[in-house]
Protein backbone atom coordinates (compact mmCIF):
# COMPACT_ATOMS: atom_id res chain seq x y z
CA UNK A 1 0.00 0.00 0.00
CA UNK A 2 2.56 2.54 -1.12
CA UNK A 3 0.61 4.32 -3.85
CA UNK A 4 0.79 8.12 -3.59
CA UNK A 5 -1.93 9.60 -1.42
CA UNK A 6 -4.67 11.76 -2.84
CA UNK A 7 -3.86 15.36 -1.89
CA UNK A 8 -7.07 15.65 0.15
CA UNK A 9 -6.28 12.48 2.08
CA UNK A 10 -2.73 13.64 2.76
CA UNK A 11 -4.00 17.05 3.89
CA UNK A 12 -6.44 15.39 6.32
CA UNK A 13 -3.75 13.10 7.73
CA UNK A 14 -1.19 15.88 8.15
CA UNK A 15 -3.77 18.08 9.90
CA UNK A 16 -4.72 15.21 12.21
CA UNK A 17 -1.07 14.54 13.09
CA UNK A 18 -0.40 18.24 13.69
CA UNK A 19 -3.42 18.51 16.01
CA UNK A 20 -2.47 15.42 18.02
CA UNK A 21 -1.54 16.57 21.53
CA UNK A 22 0.42 13.41 22.33
CA UNK A 23 3.98 12.43 21.55
CA UNK A 24 3.03 11.33 18.05
CA UNK A 25 1.77 14.83 17.21
CA UNK A 26 4.72 16.50 18.88
CA UNK A 27 7.09 14.21 16.96
CA UNK A 28 5.32 15.05 13.69
CA UNK A 29 5.67 18.79 14.34
CA UNK A 30 9.37 18.43 15.15
CA UNK A 31 9.91 16.42 11.98
CA UNK A 32 8.21 19.22 10.04
CA UNK A 33 10.68 21.66 11.63
CA UNK A 34 13.57 19.55 10.34
CA UNK A 35 14.42 17.80 13.61
CA UNK A 36 14.70 14.21 12.53
CA UNK A 37 17.46 12.36 14.38
CA UNK A 38 16.37 10.00 17.12
CA UNK A 39 18.72 11.70 19.58
CA UNK A 40 17.29 15.14 18.82
CA UNK A 41 13.75 13.80 19.28
CA UNK A 42 14.71 12.28 22.63
CA UNK A 43 16.38 15.54 23.70
CA UNK A 44 13.22 17.42 22.71
CA UNK A 45 11.29 15.22 25.13
CA UNK A 46 8.99 13.43 22.69
CA UNK A 47 10.50 9.99 23.26
CA UNK A 48 12.11 8.21 26.18
CA UNK A 49 14.89 6.70 24.08
CA UNK A 50 16.08 6.31 20.51
CA UNK A 51 13.96 3.18 20.01
CA UNK A 52 10.79 5.02 20.96
CA UNK A 53 11.76 7.91 18.66
CA UNK A 54 12.38 5.48 15.82
CA UNK A 55 9.02 3.82 16.42
CA UNK A 56 7.21 7.17 16.34
CA UNK A 57 8.91 8.07 13.06
CA UNK A 58 7.93 4.67 11.62
CA UNK A 59 4.31 5.20 12.65
CA UNK A 60 4.19 8.66 11.06
CA UNK A 61 5.80 7.32 7.89
CA UNK A 62 3.28 4.49 7.79
CA UNK A 63 0.34 6.87 8.16
CA UNK A 64 1.57 9.26 5.48
CA UNK A 65 3.05 6.83 2.97
CA UNK A 66 1.15 3.61 3.54
CA UNK A 67 4.46 1.77 4.02
CA UNK A 68 3.52 -0.73 6.71
CA UNK A 69 6.16 -1.85 9.19
CA UNK A 70 6.72 -5.60 9.25
CA UNK A 71 7.67 -5.57 12.94
CA UNK A 72 4.63 -6.86 14.83
CA UNK A 73 5.08 -4.50 17.76
CA UNK A 74 5.49 -1.40 15.59
CA UNK A 75 2.63 -2.49 13.33
CA UNK A 76 0.42 -2.84 16.43
CA UNK A 77 1.44 0.63 17.65
CA UNK A 78 0.74 2.14 14.24
CA UNK A 79 -2.62 0.37 14.10
CA UNK A 80 -3.61 1.82 17.47
CA UNK A 81 -2.53 5.30 16.37
CA UNK A 82 -4.63 4.97 13.23
CA UNK A 83 -7.59 3.72 15.24
CA UNK A 84 -7.31 6.79 17.45
CA UNK A 85 -7.13 9.12 14.47
CA UNK A 86 -10.12 7.46 12.87
CA UNK A 87 -12.23 7.84 16.02
CA UNK A 88 -11.10 11.37 16.86
CA UNK A 89 -11.59 12.90 13.44
CA UNK A 90 -15.17 12.39 12.30
CA UNK A 91 -14.60 15.15 9.74
CA UNK A 92 -12.34 12.95 7.63
CA UNK A 93 -13.40 12.53 4.03
CA UNK A 94 -14.69 9.12 2.93
CA UNK A 95 -11.42 8.65 1.02
CA UNK A 96 -9.37 9.32 4.15
CA UNK A 97 -11.49 6.94 6.19
CA UNK A 98 -11.07 4.23 3.56
CA UNK A 99 -7.31 4.80 3.43
CA UNK A 100 -7.11 4.41 7.23
CA UNK A 101 -9.32 1.29 7.20
CA UNK A 102 -7.17 -0.34 4.52
CA UNK A 103 -3.96 0.62 6.25
CA UNK A 104 -5.24 -0.63 9.61
CA UNK A 105 -6.17 -4.01 8.08
CA UNK A 106 -2.63 -4.49 6.76
CA UNK A 107 -1.09 -3.34 10.04
CA UNK A 108 -3.31 -5.69 12.04
CA UNK A 109 -2.29 -8.56 9.77
CA UNK A 110 1.40 -7.70 10.31
CA UNK A 111 0.88 -7.39 14.07
CA UNK A 112 -0.76 -10.82 14.25
CA UNK A 113 1.72 -12.68 12.02
CA UNK A 114 2.72 -15.60 14.24
CA UNK A 115 6.10 -16.20 12.56
CA UNK A 116 7.04 -12.52 12.81
CA UNK A 117 5.93 -12.36 16.46
CA UNK A 118 8.05 -15.41 17.29
CA UNK A 119 11.05 -13.97 15.43
CA UNK A 120 10.71 -10.62 17.19
CA UNK A 121 10.35 -12.37 20.56
CA UNK A 122 13.49 -14.42 19.87
CA UNK A 123 15.44 -11.29 18.92
CA UNK A 124 14.32 -9.52 22.10
CA UNK A 125 15.31 -12.51 24.24
CA UNK A 126 18.74 -12.67 22.60
CA UNK A 127 19.32 -8.95 23.11
CA UNK A 128 18.20 -9.23 26.73
CA UNK A 129 20.58 -12.13 27.39
CA UNK A 130 23.45 -10.19 25.79
CA UNK A 131 22.66 -7.19 27.96
CA UNK A 132 22.63 -9.35 31.10
CA UNK A 133 26.01 -10.88 30.22
CA UNK A 134 27.44 -7.42 29.51
CA UNK A 135 26.22 -6.07 32.83
CA UNK A 136 27.61 -9.05 34.70
CA UNK A 137 31.01 -8.63 33.06
CA UNK A 138 31.11 -4.93 33.90
CA UNK A 139 30.47 -5.36 37.59
CA UNK A 140 32.24 -8.67 38.08
CA UNK A 141 29.06 -10.71 38.27
CA UNK A 142 28.21 -9.58 41.77
CA UNK A 143 26.40 -6.72 43.28
CA UNK A 144 27.75 -3.74 45.14
CA UNK A 145 26.19 -2.12 48.16
CA UNK A 146 26.48 1.62 48.30
CA UNK A 147 25.17 4.22 50.66
CA UNK A 148 22.06 6.18 49.79
CA UNK A 149 24.17 9.29 49.29
CA UNK A 150 26.53 7.50 46.90
CA UNK A 151 23.66 6.17 44.84
CA UNK A 152 22.08 9.55 44.36
CA UNK A 153 25.24 11.65 44.16
CA UNK A 154 26.50 9.73 41.16
CA UNK A 155 29.92 9.11 42.71
CA UNK A 156 29.61 5.37 42.24
CA UNK A 157 28.06 5.74 38.80
CA UNK A 158 31.37 7.05 37.47
CA UNK A 159 33.31 4.11 38.90
CA UNK A 160 31.12 1.31 37.57
CA UNK A 161 28.81 1.22 34.60
CA UNK A 162 25.44 -0.50 34.99
CA UNK A 163 26.03 -2.08 38.41
CA UNK A 164 23.26 -3.87 40.26
CA UNK A 165 22.61 -1.51 43.14
CA UNK A 166 21.67 -2.65 46.60
CA UNK A 167 21.20 0.77 48.11
CA UNK A 168 20.65 1.14 51.80
CA UNK A 169 19.72 4.31 53.56
CA UNK A 170 22.92 4.91 55.57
Amino acid sequence: MTAPLDSGVEKNLRAALASNNGNLGRTYLLLQEGISSNLDLVNAGVAANSGAASNARAIITSILSGACPSSPSIAAQAGRAIGGMHCTHSEFSPETKEHLRSLRAILDENAENIEAVQKEDSEIRAASELLERTIESLDGGGSRTCTWEECWSGVVLHKLRFPRWNCRNA
